[in-house]
């Protein structure tokens, strides 16, 4: 008898599943390895980098007190403030802080009673980091080091550097320099502000209006001492003296960049390439002459645009070769730190003489305000201001209104209060505290044909600390329809704060537009407030409360300005060349 045995092989299902099972065991295991060996490798840079900051603790602990200390720096000594070394193949940034300590003990310096020798001991620490193998920590050690006896009276004095921001906010983790190379130590030193934002340095060498010093962070605008110049004989902040015994206090302000875009058209919108424009701002460095932090003349260049890094402050702007026809915003403008804003220069034909006039209430700019200009050889033309803003500044008529009327309504509202502080929306109240959020959105408001929305403006700006205020916009073609409020980016995700208000461009040729504020409090006992809300747009490229006449002959115009509820303004200008004329309108 004959037996047949019937095989039968894997199908290709069963293969693949077989083979994805091999694969997920094999890079399992192969993860384990690396894991394990990545742990070993970062013990083993641990190992060494301690081992290599004992070594450097012990060369401390074995110099003498008068020599522990940076080289050109306070207190001076024998250690480099930052050196590399190379342990096992591996390259390690190895960092000392030095610093003289005041001990309350017997007293401090300026203090009741007042230590005339301050630098009772000394705070040493030491930081290693491996730049070769991708630590993302710093090993660290500290230690104090004393004086083998008593300290005797000193000569020398203190120098105490505070870093605040363009609001007055202390600034912690700053970097300040400072450099004498006129005293015996030589002093050039770098240290940190503390949470206060001080620097307190003790027992540096007595002199005269010779120490130069510099606050710093990434991401920030410097601000230092400066020397008498030619350009600048008389310094807001000088050179600093240090005097026996006694405390030199110094402030130095530094805030986060700004930037500024600025590109160039024509009044049909076309770009206009390699157009020469002026900047100046307010703040001044020196004066008796007047010397600006913020000024120069710059290019928009081929490609008509150009972005300017520059610390915040409020700027004028001006066009070479070129009459400004007007800006879009209106200027001066107003740049906050951190924030990042956009600018229109509009330029026409190069006249010898031109007068372009903003009409502007309140800081915004008036639209259809009625401009007559008459001057010699009766000369007389008549112009309009550019469609310029949206104010809101009273929402008593209450919700429910859903087109924008005069002004005082709005459509909807939760959780704020809008009839406590006449004028102003803060949060609701219950049981005595705020609620913890609310918002209010406004009525519908016409802005008219291919609108381009430029930029927020809500007072107060700053709000109290714990509270905030953030923004959404929403426009559509039809006052009836759903409304769908977003950021900066175009979603509902992200909002308009004070350090970004310029309004996105996807609203752009939108006619209705609504707004939304949303308000915050972290302590029920503070609320955030909002007394005035406005939007500046345009037109296509009229600049809003701006008009523009030029070829004018020199002499003297009467400028007339006339705009409903207001009152009629008038003033005289002698136009020698290109001038500007800001009105500022009353309310009738």
């Amino acid at each position: 008898m004959k037996y047949h045995m019937r095989t039968q092989g894997f199908t290709l299902v069963e293969a693949v599943v077989a083979l994805g099972v091999f694969v997920i065991f094999v890079v399992g295991i192969y993860g384990s390895v690396q894991l394990s060996f990545s742990l070993v490798y970062q013990s083993r840079i641990r190992i060494i980098g301690t081992a290599l900051l004992n070594e450097r603790m012990e060369i401390v602990r074995n110099t003498s007190f008068e020599n522990v200390g940076i080289k050109n720096g306070s207190p001076a000594g024998l250690f480099e403030r930052t050196t590399t070394t190379n342990r096992n193949g591996m390259i390690f940034e190895v960092t000392h802080t030095i610093r003289n300590i005041d001990d309350p003990y017997d007293g401090v310096i300026g203090g009741t009673p007042s230590d005339m020798a301050p630098a009772d001991y000394k705070f040493v620490q030491i930081d290693a980091r491996c730049l070769s193998c991708g630590q993302a920590e710093e090993l660290s050690m500290y230690t104090y080091v004393a004086p083998k006896y008593l300290e005797g009276n000193s000569d020398n004095g203190a120098l105490f550097v505070r870093v605040i921001n363009a609001y007055g906010d202390p600034v912690s983790g700053a970097m300040v320099r400072v450099v004498n190379t006129t005293t015996n130590p030589v002093y050039d030193f770098s240290d940190t502000t503390d949470s206060e934002g001080y620097l307190r340095v003790y027992d540096l060498v007595t002199s005269t209006a010779t120490y130069m010093v510099e606050a710093s962070k990434s991401g920030y605008t410097l601000d230092y001492t400066r020397s008498s110049t030619l350009a600048n004989p008389n310094p807001v902040t000088p050179l600093v003296s240090v005097l026996k015994q006694a405390v030199s206090n110094l402030t130095l302000t530094i805030d986060q960049v700004s930037s500024l875009q600025v590109v160039s058209q024509n009044p049909q919108c076309v770009s206009v390439p390699n157009v020469n424009f002026s900047i100046q701002g307010t703040r001044v460095i020196g004066t008796n002459p007047d010397v600006y932090l913020a000024e120069g003349v710059y290019s928009t260049g081929q490609s008509a645009s150009l972005s300017l890094p520059l610390p915040w402050d409020k700027y004028l702007l001006g066009v070479v070769e070129y009459d400004l026809v007007g800006t879009i915003p209106d200027v001066p403008l107003s740049l906050l730190p951190g924030s990042s804003q956009n600018v229109t220069l509009i330029v026409g034909s190069n006249t010898s003489r031109s007068l372009m006039v903003l009409a502007r209430h309140q800081g915004s700019p008036v639209a259809g305000a009625r401009v007559t200009i008459a001057g010699p050889n009766n000369f007389l033309v008549e112009k309009t201001t550019g469609v310029g803003s949206v104010a809101q500044t009273d929402w008593s008529l209450g919700g429910g209104n859903e087109l924008f009327g005069d002004g005082r309504g709005y459509s909807t509202m939760s959780g704020v209060d809008v009839t406590s502080n006449p004028g102003t929306i803060i949060l609701a109240q219950n049981g005595g505290n705020f609620v913890q959020s609310g918002y209010l959105e406004s009525s519908t408001i016409e802005v008219g044909e291919s609108a381009r929305y430029i930029q927020w403006s809500w007072d107060p700006l700053t709000q109290p600390s714990s509270t905030t205020v953030r923004l959404q916009i929403a426009t559509a073609t039809s006052s009836n329809a759903e409304w769908n409020f977003v950021g900066p980016d175009g979603t509902g995700s992200t909002f308009y704060t004070e350090n970004n208000i310029t309004i996105s461009s996807i609203h752009d040729n939108d006619r209705f537009m609504r707004y939304r504020i949303y308000m915050d409090t972290e302590n029920q006992a503070a609320t955030p407030l909002v007394s005035d809300i406005s939007f500046i747009y345009t037109n296509e490229c009229t600049p809003p409360g701006q008009t523009y006449v030029g070829g004018l002959s020199p002499g003297t115009y009467t400028v007339t300005i006339d705009a409903d509820g207001f009152h009629t303004y008038q003033d005289q200008l002698e136009i020698t060349g290109d001038q500007a004329l800001t009105a500022d309108l009353t309310s009738l």
